[in-house]
């Protein structure tokens, strides 16, 4: 007898049952259900496990041959000269026409938003001051 033939034997009931056969009829049915949502919560969490190494692989710091002082942009350069550059290094590595769309700073893998955002709001100003006529 295999495991299907006795949850199925437990599982049947009689066309008028007792109530002894309600209950083990009823308990029967919780038992599978409950067992049903134990399987997929432990899909779920095994998912998720998954999803977290492979965060975890992703995110895992990347060692860099050149220091990231030596990379930060100072005031002595222009931002044109690095642009260009920028350009020229993609063209270099697709080999086809391109356009940048936008140049973000990163340190350690990681977009400085702030400071992304705060060259934008420079720039708005300095327009915005720059349509002032001077008297």
């Amino acid at each position: 007898m295999t495991i299907f033939d006795i949850v199925i034997t437990l599982a049947s009931i009689a066309e008028h049952p007792s109530f002894l056969e309600n209950i083990r009829f009823q308990g029967v049915g919780l038992v599978l259900v409950l067992l049903a949502l134990g399987f997929i919560a432990f899909i779920v969490s095994l998912t998720g496990r998954l999803f977290k190494k492979i965060e975890k692989r992703k995110s895992s710091p990347v060692i860099s041959a050149v220091p990231e002082q030596l990379l930060a942009l100072t005031q002595a350069e222009d931002p044109h000269v690095l642009i260009a550059v920028i350009t020229a290094s993609v063209y270099s590595i697709i080999n086809e026409s391109h356009r940048i769309v936008s140049i973000k700073p990163v340190v350690n893998g990681k977009v400085l938003e702030e400071l992304y955002l705060q060259a934008w709001s420079v720039e708005g100003r300095r327009q915005h001051l720059a349509s002032h006529k001077v008297r």
